[in-house]
C-alpha cells in the first residue's frame, strides 16, 4: 500500500467497514500519545483501543446507524459527531487533518 490512510488502501475500492475501521484507527492514534504519556491507569484503561472503538460503537447507535453494515451516511453522521467531539480537547488543525483524511475514504465508499 502506497497511499495508506489508517491501514486502508486509499488508490484502491474501499469498502464502508474499512472506512469505519479507518476511523477508529483514527481516533485511537491521535489520542495515543494521550494513552502512552499517562500515568494514570484508569485514564489509560479510557483511551484503549477496545474502549475507542466502543465509543465509536455508540457514536453509531446516537446517529441511528448500523456499526456493523455502515452506509455511507452512517460514517459521514459519525465522523462528524467525532469531530465536534475532538475539538474540545485538541486542536482545530489537527481534527481538520483527521477529518479529511477519514472523509477521503468515506467518499470513496460504493453503495
Amino acid at each position: 500500500m502506497t497511499n495508506a490512510i489508517y491501514g486502508v488502501d486509499a488508490d484502491a475500492e474501499v469498502t464502508a467497514t474499512q472506512a469505519r475501521d479507518a476511523m477508529i484507527e483514527c481516533f485511537y492514534q491521535a489520542h495515543r500519545q494521550l494513552i502512552e504519556n499517562s500515568v494514570d491507569v484508569e485514564e489509560k484503561q479510557e483511551y484503549s483501543k477496545s474502549t475507542i472503538k466502543h465509543m465509536i460503537q455508540e457514536c453509531f447507535e446516537e446517529v441511528q446507524g448500523d456499526y456493523n453494515n455502515p452506509t455511507v451516511a452512517d460514517l459521514m453522521a459519525v465522523c462528524n459527531k467525532l469531530a465536534k467531539f475532538a475539538k474540545r480537547f485538541r486542536g482545530k488543525d489537527i481534527v481538520e487533518k483527521h477529518y479529511r483524511e477519514i472523509m477521503s475514504l468515506i467518499k470513496k465508499v460504493k453503495e
